[in-house]
């Protein structure tokens, strides 16, 4: 009887590794449906022509794609760009109360957290992070804390970086209950695939921990062995090759490549077997049978410290919803009509032909040929309706729907709508069009951008606490300056607030404002302009173009200030001007005198050779 080798049965699994790699299963069959849906989206996305969206080109001949779903997703990407980060401190620190406020508190925490968020790439990654947003209608983030080191080759080694960072979770790698009331609360899985080198030079970077590299070598062991077993009877007598991993043709294949699986755990888990309840834990399973980590989650306040934030949530489930889904749809049918429109077009140029009787066909049927038919025969051209060719108008429609309907201002992105418009009436459509934008501007703000600003605050200073940084500071003249700064002092009672998006849409609307009331007659009324304080609108108007950022711009009375400064540095140069003047003659005159004296004495000299 040949051996036969069942992979299962050479697997000595822990049985908290098989919980977590259970769970992981059970939450993947929950969510099929989105993947799906996620997978088409891409698709869509990234087709170059209507072949590589699902097979849709059975349906015509032709092939072309209208990337228009495309081209509202990277307006909609450009927008939330600009409205985040509209201001250069796009976040400001909010005490809790004003018996915390402190000045000097704040101004550091201000100065300490852009320079952090410099340093870490921050809106990079928030750039990658608004690209799930939009894309998959989910995006998940969670700081951590990265140290940067470069091995040189003379054995010195250099610390690049260290501080937390905000990572970006890929949605298709998160893994969770999609029935949970509370996200933060419930028990999550990030799965990821690395190399076994990476692996283990993860290990000799850990001296310290002997339980991660003795779970590390049985690990190994288990694997050698099964690959040994493989290698003795063959692929063909191997069992259970209908259980996958993700990324891999069968379990065979997997233990036979130099890959590994890694499932992170995190939240509470009851250990049912020791009975031991590890609450606020991460752990780390290796091939799914594994477990090589056990330990605590930092507590930063906020569960496991992964962040969500969708586009649009739906009810009893966590999985929120992309403003590209609803959309789809009109993006097949501006691909079907124009195809099919190609494709009518095609056969009123080249159409089908019915021929009746004895006919001589033209060898190249091209025109001004002849056709031969005997005196029964006929020859008949099929040509569809030209009805179809008048799709555009169609398409034209889809394609300002699919805008309208994702909450892509068309005005923001420089289109203007048809019809004549007074300037009020473009102010007002302009800002009611923009209010679906800039709600899910903010949403993306409140739920992303502050709790990871402020995890990753509150991360630094637990790491650094007690220790001494360097805070890059600006002068009143500009010039840049660092200031030792002990950790411990700049820990305040407060939060960071995005204020981004608000000013973005606060500014556009009082800029609008300022300029209807200078055009209405209104303020044109001198009894009415008389109560506007002239000062408060110089305040508003440098505060709405940003000119506010330049020290000393606003200043009581500066035009008369200016006035007088330009006043007097006339006269002044008047009466240097006239000093000049006055020196030159007095000069002129003293080299007439001279030049007298020295003709006088020449004719004298001259008078007394003759004598």
């Amino acid at each position: 009887m040949p051996k036969t080798v069942d992979i299962v049965n050479m697997i000595n699994p822990d049985n908290l590794a098989t919980n977590i790699a259970d769970r992981m299963v059970l939450w993947s069959n929950g969510r099929r449906k989105w993947e799906e849906n996620c997978e088409e989206t891409m698709q869509y996305l990234y087709a170059t022509s209507t072949n590589d969206i699902m097979e849709l080109s059975r349906y015509w001949d032709n092939s072309t794609h209208i990337p228009k779903l495309t081209q509202v997703r990277d307006l909609l990407l450009t927008l939330y760009h600009d409205a985040i980060f509209s201001l250069p401190d796009f976040v400001e620190w909010i005490p809790y109360s004003k018996e915390t406020l402190n000045v000097n508190t704040r101004n550091s925490l201000e100065a300490f957290t852009r320079q952090m968020l410099d340093e870490a790439n921050f809106k990079d990654t928030i750039d990658s992070l608004l690209e799930d947003y939009i894309d998959f209608g989910n995006a998940f983030a969670m700081p951590v804390w990265c140290r940067d080191i470069h091995y040189g080759a003379d054995g010195v080694n250099t610390t690049i970086f260290e501080g937390s960072k905000l990572v970006r979770i890929n949605p298709m790698d998160l893994y969770f209950d999609p029935t949970v009331a509370d996200f933060n609360k419930a028990p999550k899985i990030i799965r990821s695939i690395v190399t076994i080198g990476e692996l283990k030079a993860l290990t000799q970077d850990m001296p310290e921990d002997d339980t991660f590299r003795k779970a590390f070598d049985r690990a190994i062991k288990q694997r050698l062995d099964i690959r040994r077993e493989i290698a003795g009877v063959g692929m063909e007598r191997l069992k259970d090759q209908e259980l996958l991993i993700a990324g891999f043709s069968s379990l065979s294949s997997y233990y036979t490549s130099d890959m590994v699986e890694l499932l992170t755990f995190y939240g509470d888990l009851y250990d049912m077997e020791n009975d031991v309840m590890y609450r606020n834990h991460k752990i780390v399973v290796m091939d799914r049978s594994v477990v090589l980590s056990k330990e605590p989650i930092m507590d930063l306040g906020a569960g496991c410290n992964i962040i969500k934030c969708g586009w649009r949530d739906r009810k009893d489930t966590a999985w929120a919803m992309s403003p590209l889904d609803n959309i789809k749809g009109m993006q097949y049918m501006i691909d079907f009509l124009e195809n099919k429109r190609a494709d009518v077009f095609n056969y009123i140029s080249n159409p089908n032909v019915v021929t009746i009787g004895d006919v001589e066909t033209p060898e190249d049927n091209a025109p001004g040929r002849q056709w031969h038919c005997d005196r029964d025969a006929s020859v008949q051209f099929l040509r569809p309706d030209a009805t179809a060719l008048q799709a555009d108008t169609y398409i034209d429609k889809y394609m300002y729907l699919m805008e309208e309907m994702a909450g892509a201002p068309r005005e923001a992105a420089g289109f203007r709508t048809p019809g004549e418009k007074t300037a009020f009436e473009v102010a007002q459509l302009n800002t009611a069009a923009s209010r679906v934008f800039q709600k899910q501007t903010r949403k993306f703000e409140r739920e992303m951008l502050e709790p990871a600003i402020n995890l990753m605050l509150q991360m630094f200073l637990k790491k650094r606490s007690g220790q001494t940084v360097k805070i890059k500071q600006v002068n009143e003249l500009g010039a840049a300056q660092f200031v030792d700064v002990n950790v411990n002092d700049i820990d305040g009672a407060g939060k960071f607030v995005a204020i981004g998006s608000e000013t973005y849409t606060e500014k556009e609307r009082m800029a609008q404002t300022l300029m209807q009331l200078g055009n209405s007659g209104i303020y044109t009324d001198e009894l009415v302009r008389n109560n506007f304080d002239p000062k408060k609108i110089a305040e508003i108007i440098a505060y709405t173009t940003g000119l506010d950022k330049f020290d000393n711009l606003l200043r009581e009375n500066a035009r008369v200030d200016r006035g007088l400064e330009m006043a007097m540095a006339s006269e002044t140069a008047q009466q240097m001007i006239e000093e000049r003047q006055m020196e030159g003659l007095q000069n002129a005159e003293q080299i007439g005198m001279g030049t007298d004296i020295a003709m006088m004495n020449r004719g004298i000299g001259n008078v007394q050779q003759t004598a």
